[in-house]
């Protein structure tokens, strides 16, 4: 007991007294080991109609991280399509020289501006949700789901810019 516990020997023993004095174990059957008969049986008892018991979660905590997910989504989707509309890609590739260095680089510029809309969109997704209480899973996924959309129509314009 003294190793299993990490517990110096006087304190193993105290500990054993203690559980004698309670009657959960017996006194000692083989004094060179110091054995003794365990008077309590420990048992895992198999529930009759086993289920899983789920803390309850509030639901609009999670319906307004997904709802502001959505807005700023949408959000950042229109800012894509402003600043690439307007052409900040090419102001911004000329504005630091870029076509001097590569020309490769300057249709990444070009093109690559407007992601900035929904990367923006997600940061102040995340600086909101700071103070949000604990998020039921569903509410998380459909979070998640929402910004996955936005990831995925990001790097499909940003691809077919590329292309043309």
């Amino acid at each position: 007991m003294a190793q299993e516990l990490s517990l110096d020997l006087a304190s193993a023993r105290a500990y054993l007294a203690e559980l004698e004095r309670r009657g959960w174990v017996g006194p000692v059957l083989i004094s060179s080991t110091g054995a003794r008969e365990s008077l309590v049986n420990i048992v895992l008892d198999e529930s009759p109609n086993p289920s899983v018991a789920l803390a309850p979660v509030d639901p609009r905590p999670g319906q307004r991280a997904v709802a502001r997910a959505s807005v700023l989504a949408l959000i950042a989707l229109m800012g894509m399509a402003a600043l690439a509309w307007s052409g900040a890609g090419n102001a911004l590739a000329q504005w630091f020289a870029v076509d001097t260095l590569s020309p490769f680089a300057a249709a990444i510029v070009r093109s690559g501006t407007p992601a900035a809309a929904p990367l923006a969109a997600w940061i102040v997704d995340q600086l909101l949700g700071l103070g949000d209480p604990d998020l039921g899973e569903s509410a998380q996924r459909l979070q998640a789901a929402v910004w996955h959309a936005i990831t995925l129509a990001t790097v499909l314009a940003v691809a077919l810019s590329l292309l043309r």
